[in-house]
């Protein structure tokens, strides 16, 4: 694949045009000429946008790369791949930076309706986003900047099936995650279904409360409530005292006519009095008999409500009712109290006997209690404790399964992808460095032609950035079709003039088109 063209309005691109050829592209540009726009351009081209959200600091691709000059995102790239000439154009609408694809036969015009703007670069390019970023798209910043962890993550991923979402990292870290939910402590699910369980047994072998002999919950309540209401009933009032108790209510009603009675009569005599006092005048003497009148109604009043101990009037027919459910009480007691102490014998008065009958019902409760620890919840607990155990070994089983492919799949891909990497640190370095050494761990040495091991780290910058430049070379060469084009963002930067020149021979030997992009 050769890329022949790219006109873009991207960023601070306006309606920019690149016209490229065979082998290495060297594109000097001043800083903020483009040269990094360019290259993410190029891979958007192929993949779409960078997905990737704004965050604290960054800003997402449609808010990068948003042309300068206020026109939509668009762009055009042409190439030869199997000699035809395929036109790639990518723009915007309805507010979609980039989201309208089109691909085309510029022989022809015919559109090609295999490419779309989601498979455009794994059909083309035969890799995933990811995996095109971090083998043949270089920069200068991902040189500099990346670390031993992240080349272990890096070879991992790209090494297991090209993409990262299978690699053996993500796997291992799901699949150890996954058992630390089963067995992690005391809160992992196994041990926290095997203490409930012990709960429940411990439960289930205590002694049981005593309920032999005991009535059922629900009449032990209803004994409950009618020694409560004997122990706070009320001593009749004087004037029922002695009262059959069907004549109780009849007595009650006939006081309150009675005293009615009065007092209309005394009103009544009292009008009667005035009106005569007017006509005869004999005013000392009528108002002297008007006031006896009156003030007897009120000791006929407070007489009443004394024997019936009554606040008001309105109340001595509900003092007679209460009166009357208490004696209806007294006589149901010796039944309660019967009732008691066929469980209780030793209870004799209304206090002992309502002390009894609490203790009966808090033994019925606590008996309640045990009695919801049924077998059949202590067999089904079992049952998810051996399926818990059973997922566990099956994870502990694929652990290492997935381990052991892993190591033999390290074994075969590492020492190519090392030796590959070293005779280019060779040339880089000019026969310096003689190979490039990944231990267990995918840790990075170099040798020196002496036989001396040191570590990357312990390197200077620019010997560093030759021996990340070898691998990432290594990997685009094992991982990528052939054919495929590189491309390279100010990653020459710390090389001195004479080892650039010798990468850039190196570039040229590869047989791919490059794009090295540089302010130099």
């Amino acid at each position: 694949m050769v890329i022949r063209k790219m006109t873009a309005t991207f960023g601070c691109l306006d309606g920019a045009v690149l016209e490229l050829r065979d082998g290495v592209n060297m594109l000097r540009l001043p800083n903020e000429g483009g040269k990094s726009t360019w290259a993410a351009f190029l891979c958007a081209m192929f993949y779409g946008l960078d997905p990737t959200r704004a965050g604290k600091g960054r800003l997402s691709g449609k808010e990068r790369y948003l042309p300068w000059n206020g026109k939509p995102m668009e762009g055009t790239l042409e190439l030869e791949l199997q000699g035809r000439t395929i036109v790639l154009q990518r723009s915007s609408e309805s507010g979609k930076p980039f989201g309208v694809f089109r691909a085309w036969d510029k022989t022809t015009g015919a559109a090609i309706d295999s490419l779309n703007g989601e498979n455009c670069g794994r059909q083309l390019l035969g890799v995933e986003r990811e995996v095109f970023r971090r083998t043949a798209f270089l920069s200068g910043e991902d040189l500099t900047v990346t670390r031993e962890i992240d080349l272990t993550r890096r070879l991992e991923q790209l090494a297991a099936a090209g993409r990262e979402t299978d690699s053996f990292l993500e796997a291992e870290n799901r699949l150890r995650a996954w058992q630390n939910k089963l067995r992690y402590h005391r809160s992992g699910e196994i041990p926290a279904a095997k203490e409930r369980l012990d709960e429940l047994l411990l439960q289930r072998e205590k002694e049981p409360p005593f309920v032999e002999g005991l009535p059922d919950l629900k009449t032990l309540l209803r004994l409950q409530l009618r020694l409560e209401m004997t122990a706070n009933m009320h001593k009749a009032p004087p004037a029922l005292q002695g009262v059959p108790e069907e004549k109780i209510m009849a007595k009650a009603k006939r006081d309150l006519f009675l005293y009615k009675l009065q007092v209309f009569g005394g009103f009544t005599l009292s009008a009667v009095l005035m009106v005569l006092g007017q006509i005869y005048s004999q005013w000392l003497l009528l108002g002297a008999l008007w006031a006896a009148v009156v003030g007897a109604w009120p000791l006929l009043s407070q007489r009443l409500l004394r024997t019936y101990h009554a606040p008001q009037m309105f109340s001595v027919l509900t003092v007679a009712a209460a009166c009357l459910e208490a004696c209806q009480l007294r006589r149901e007691l010796p039944l309660v109290m019967d009732l008691v102490r066929e469980f209780a014998p030793l209870a004799e008065t209304v206090e002992q006997a309502s002390g009894a009958v609490r203790e009966a019902i808090e033994r019925r409760k606590q008996a309640e209690r045990m009695e919801r620890v049924s077998p059949e919840e202590i067999e089904a607990l079992r049952a998810k404790i051996r399926e818990l155990e059973r997922r566990e070994q099956a994870i502990v089983l694929a652990r290492q399964a997935l381990a052991k492919a892993n190591g033999e799949l390290r074994d075969t891909y590492v020492p190519k992808l090392t030796s590959l990497a070293g005779e280019y640190l060779q040339v880089l370095t000019m026969g310096r460095y003689e190979s490039l050494v990944m231990d267990e761990s995918l840790q990075l040495s170099v040798r020196e032609q002496k036989g001396m091991l040191r570590p990357l780290s312990a390197l200077s910058a620019g010997a560093r950035d030759q021996a990340w430049l070898a691998l990432r070379l290594a990997m685009t060469q094992l991982l990528l079709p052939k054919g495929s084009f590189l491309v390279l963002d100010d990653a020459l930067l710390t090389f001195d003039p004479r080892r650039e020149l010798l990468a850039l021979e190196l570039l040229e030997n590869l047989e791919r088109q490059v794009l090295c992009f540089s302010c130099r």
